[in-house]
């Protein structure tokens, strides 16, 4: 095979994040629209490329003590770190996302964090902050995947769960489609969970868009019904 592997990733958020946290993988793409005029007969006549875009991800594992973990969370999201919405300045690119996956929880690991960021903006916009602060604060290695949402169902255990936080990303172009400015906007927060067995979850605040109840789930005869709940919420401006 042509080219020598390396085992590395330097992480363009790391500086920023600090040195408790570990990069694991990392992806970019350089994207352009592409614009087309067409002929009389329908065939394109004419084609350009433009907007060209740079965004990617960075999922990354924090290896500092539990103890520390509250103090880096609350750096890594809050105002004044990665939340959405943020300028980052050693990096030059703004946060668009940041996705919390428990599932590794399961089987005694460490839960990942996936910041999503993109190139363009060079200063804060409309920066968005979680509202489940308390839980984000506790690292969850060796105690299974957290509870998201209070069940009182004593039958019934989270399997899975992924929190996330995010916003949208408003791009205005020059006479020549180049990037000329933009903004972020439309904060929002969401959970995306599966329960072995039937849960009775507290909701409240919530838009529940998919709700487990007796009639739905997921069910087979070599194993425990599964059921699914996604829910979300605006966002106010920090």
């Amino acid at each position: 095979m042509a080219g020598t592997p390396v085992f590395a990733i330097t992480g363009k958020l790391a500086a920023d994040l600090g040195e408790d946290w570990e990069p694991q993988s990392s992806d970019a793409t350089e994207s352009h629209a592409h614009a087309e005029a067409v002929g009389n007969d329908g065939d394109v006549v004419g084609e350009n490329a433009y907007d060209e875009h740079l965004s990617g991800s960075e999922t990354y594992l924090y290896k500092g003590s539990a103890t520390d973990y509250g103090t880096a969370t609350t750096g890594a999201l809050d105002a004044d770190g990665c939340l959405p919405g943020k300028f980052l300045a050693t990096a030059g690119v703004v946060i668009t996302a940041v996705e919390i996956d428990y599932s590794p929880c399961a089987q005694g690991k460490r839960e990942t964090v996936k910041f999503s960021w993109s190139k363009g903006l060079e200063a804060d916009s409309a920066v968005y902050k979680c509202t489940l602060t308390a839980l984000l604060a506790t690292k969850q290695e060796n105690v299974g995947v957290p509870e998201l949402f209070t069940n009182a169902s004593t039958d019934s255990k989270c399997q899975t769960a992924t929190y996330s936080i995010g916003c949208q990303e408003g791009r205005d172009l020059t006479k020549a489609g180049a990037y000329l400015a933009g903004a972020t906007y439309k904060g929002q927060e969401s959970v995306s969970a599966t329960y072995i067995g039937l849960p009775s979850l507290t909701t409240t605040g919530w838009i529940v868009t998919s709700a487990p109840v007796a009639d739905s789930g997921s069910k087979s005869n070599t194993g425990y019904d599964t059921y699914q709940v996604t829910a979300a919420k605006k966002l106010a401006r920090v």
